[in-house]
């Protein structure tokens, strides 16, 4: 399948919409630190400008000019699945193929499940000794703690897609589909 990230979260939770301000201004932070580092952060096509606004969400992806793009990193604002049950979780996967704009996606997805724990999940092809921490200064967990202040130490990597089942659309929460199918 490639290099992949994922993720699962809970678009209707309480905590996930406290903590969405924090995640859009801690994400445009980190694309700017990204981007000092010379890694072209574009929008989630490839061009343009990343997207990290409360409505629009976090979009971006690498820069399609360069061959560095691949799949476009996609987190929804609160409340954007609609009928959902607030408990609904929602498991998405971006894969980066290890493309430079990779340390952005991975500080967002770190810095997002630090925020909010409980409704947060993060998941990786990369280990979390070796790719989360190098190369040094460059990786995802020593761009948070440099950003924020916040050293991860305790590995949060897990399957963020436990539970889930798969709908026509894809994996979603058992609860939204009829005849889920739960691997």
């Amino acid at each position: 399948m490639g290099y992949v990230q994922t993720y699962g979260y809970q678009p209707g939770s309480d905590a996930y919409a406290a903590a969405w301000p924090i995640i859009v201004s801690d994400a445009q932070t980190i694309i700017t630190a990204v981007t000092d580092l010379g890694i072209a952060v574009r929008g989630p096509m490839g061009t343009g400008d990343p997207i990290a606004d409360l409505s629009g969400g976090i979009r971006l992806n690498g820069d399609d000019a360069a061959g560095l793009s691949f799949d476009g990193f996609d987190l929804p604002a609160p409340y954007r699945t609609p009928e959902a049950p607030a408990d609904c979780r929602v498991w998405r996967f971006v894969k980066t193929q290890r493309r430079p704009y990779d340390l952005a996606v991975t500080s967002i997805l770190l810095r997002a499940h630090v925020l909010a724990p409980d409704v947060f999940a993060i998941g990786s092809d990369g280990h979390w000794a070796d790719e989360w921490t190098t190369p040094a200064g460059a990786n995802p967990r020593d761009l948070v703690a440099r950003l924020f202040g916040v050293h991860v130490v305790d590995d949060p990597l897990t399957d963020p897609s436990e539970g889930m089942a798969i709908g026509t659309a894809g994996w979603i929460d058992p609860r939204l589909v009829d005849n889920p199918v739960i691997p």
